[in-house]
């Protein structure tokens, strides 16, 4: 489903990353980089991750992800820690009122006059620096 444009653009946005996480990890003495495997998850990420590791990813809404991170997450050995964030949101989740989880989908235009109208983007993070990972 990745024709060539796409897969140009994937691998020139990796490449990226990849200089920049080695940019950023250059001053703190660690690896750095960035590492590419081919295969499903779930199959492939719990033998990236020895006791002592961290698994750190972004939750997802939707069923089939999180079918997904449930599978890697029974796969993952002991004593590896997990820390998940959720994101690809303008509004922080937090300051919307509800519960995302009980209350999607509603409407946009519900979305729009209940929710944006009175909640605003929270301040953007810092990006990190050299050595900050």
């Amino acid at each position: 489903r990745t024709g060539a444009f796409r897969a140009r653009f994937l691998a020139e946005s990796l490449e990226s990353l990849d200089r920049t996480l080695r940019r950023i990890r250059s001053g703190s003495g660690g690896r750095g980089g960035l590492i590419v495997v081919r295969g499903q998850p779930e199959d492939v990420l719990p033998s990236l991750f020895p006791e002592g590791g961290v698994l750190a990813f972004q939750r997802e809404d939707t069923s089939e992800e999180q079918e997904v991170e449930e599978a890697v997450l029974c796969r993952l050995q002991g004593g590896v820690e997990v820390l998940s964030h959720w994101g690809q949101t303008l509004l922080h989740r937090d300051d919307l009122g509800w519960n995302v989880q009980e209350t999607l989908p509603i409407p946009f235009g519900k979305f729009l006059h209940g929710t944006c109208k009175h909640v605003k983007p929270r301040q953007e993070l810092p990006a990190p620096g050299t050595g900050d990972l």
